[in-house]
């Protein structure tokens, strides 16, 4: 019966997991003007920097705090009256949106002119190479904040953390002597491992089913780590813990 229940609120234990699902990433874009960089910050690290194109003159790119409102496939470029997805058009084959302007005057968008890229050369919006913005477009939600700056010494405080780089570090992790002195190693004392494993007590599965009852629920449907559908695999995984405690 004991193993039964086990088994059972190992599955509850999985399912209610599996519906939590990750975290949405916590985007941010950052155009620094002095060095026509475009840095774009996913969990407060920088996952790609890419070259742009600002305004002709510095007045001309706006600077401040802005966010991205509007998101277009192939946009039109009226002023000249080409159509959106023409390999003449000026915009290229994105264009997202800037709150200053109302979406529709500034922008980052991609470009007919790779050449102009890392110049300044554009009428006051950030021009990218197509590839590039289109991978900006695929991976920027409406609503995230854009800030645009003018400084030459400007150093991003987050570590760029591309994949290879990554991995190089944890092999050189691994490959580094442990600085830890042997006499300590060898002082350290072994965890004791136990035959059987430790006897849940009355009270502390007592104590355990209050804290979850009371607070444990309500902060997770606060936090929105599961929601009203999974709650019922919580109650589920509640009402095993009881009869454990029932059986001790």
């Amino acid at each position: 019966m004991a193993r039964k229940s086990h088994t059972t609120l190992i599955l509850c234990l999985a399912i209610f997991f599996s519906l939590a699902g990750p975290a949405a990433a916590k985007t941010e874009i950052i155009i620094n003007k002095a060095t026509n960089k475009l840095y774009f910050n996913s969990n407060d690290t920088i996952f790609k920097v890419f070259p742009v194109a600002t305004g002709r003159t510095p007045a001309l790119t706006p600077e401040g705090q802005f966010s991205i409102v509007v998101k277009l496939v192939n946009p039109a470029y009226y002023r000249l009256n080409i159509p959106g997805g023409s390999p003449r058009n000026p915009l290229g084959y994105r264009w997202l949106g800037l709150s200053v302007g109302g979406g529709g005057v500034y922008g980052i968008h991609g470009t007919n002119n790779p050449a102009s890229i890392g110049t300044y050369a554009s009428g006051g919006c950030i021009r990218m190479h197509n590839q590039d913005v289109t991978w900006l477009f695929d991976h920027t939600p409406l609503g995230t904040p854009v800030k645009i700056i003018n400084n030459p010494n400007l150093k991003p405080a987050w570590e760029v953390q591309q994949p290879a780089v990554a991995e190089a570090s944890k092999k050189d992790i691994s490959q580094k002597p442990s600085s830890r002195p042997a006499e300590m190693a060898a002082a350290s004392p072994k965890p004791a491992v136990s035959e059987k494993p430790a006897a849940i007590e009355k009270p502390q599965v007592n104590q355990a089913l209050q804290i979850a009852g009371e607070a444990t629920g309500q902060v997770l449907l606060q936090s929105g780590l599961i929601n009203r559908s999974n709650i019922i695999v919580y109650f589920a995984t509640r009402s095993i813990i009881k009869e454990l405690a029932q059986q001790q």
